[in-house]
């Protein structure tokens, strides 16, 4: 029987806990999170694994929201293996961009993390489907990450979730704002000298622990 392949990337779920309420979400919102002494002996598993394969090791961050544990796990088992193991690793995560600055945004280009972002469209679609723990609209709070973000990860894939009672006004828009954002768009490919952001769907299938 052949041997199987050695397991060198891993998913971290870090938290279960997020601070928006989509309402599609398949996550039970509660207070659990992984440790950072967990988030190292995954590292390690991955590390020698990946030394064996001839490959480098991948951790993608994920939730609940991951960068509520920016702090407690990706900051500081990024240094670990990065500037204490001297290893090499590649990091991701897949964030709902709320809480990203251009501190963190610095630090995950200084340690070369990639970033997916989860963002439903238009405003209106926005609001709708993902907004925060007390009931708002979340649009408006990534005005200035997604500029951010396209600056620091030029071609970067934001993934949308369509769901029946958004879809008709996903891509809405008067013209005027269709021109503006469109005008803001160009000069920051220009910029950024990228592509424009490429888009992905997928359906959501239940997971998770069912409750009655």
């Amino acid at each position: 029987m052949r041997a199987l392949p050695e397991i060198s990337s891993a998913m971290l779920v870090v938290t279960h806990e997020c601070n928006l309420r989509c309402r599609y979400c398949f996550v039970q919102k509660e207070p659990e999170s992984m440790t950072l002494e967990t988030a190292k002996a995954a590292a390690r598993f991955l590390i020698e694994n990946a030394r064996r394969a001839g490959t480098v090791p991948e951790i993608n961050f994920f939730g609940g929201e991951p960068l509520l544990r920016f702090d407690g796990i990706m900051r500081p088992l990024a240094e670990w293996v990065h500037d204490e193991l001297g290893e090499r690793m590649r990091f991701s995560v897949t964030t709902n961009g709320t809480l990203l600055t251009p501190e963190r945004t610095g630090f995950m280009k200084k340690h070369g993390f990639s970033l997916l972002l989860s963002m439903d469209g238009s405003a209106r679609a926005q609001d709708f489907n993902r907004p925060d723990a007390a009931g708002r609209g979340t649009f408006e709070r990534l005005r200035g990450v997604v500029p951010m973000i396209l600056a620091a990860w030029p071609g970067t894939v934001f993934r949308m979730t369509a769901i029946p009672a958004s879809c008709r006004f996903t891509f809405e828009g008067s013209q005027r704002d269709a021109g503006t954002a469109a005008e803001e768009h160009r000069e920051l490919v220009r910029k950024a000298r990228a592509r424009p952001p490429k888009t992905s769907t997928h359906r959501i299938r239940p997971q998770g622990r069912a409750r009655n």
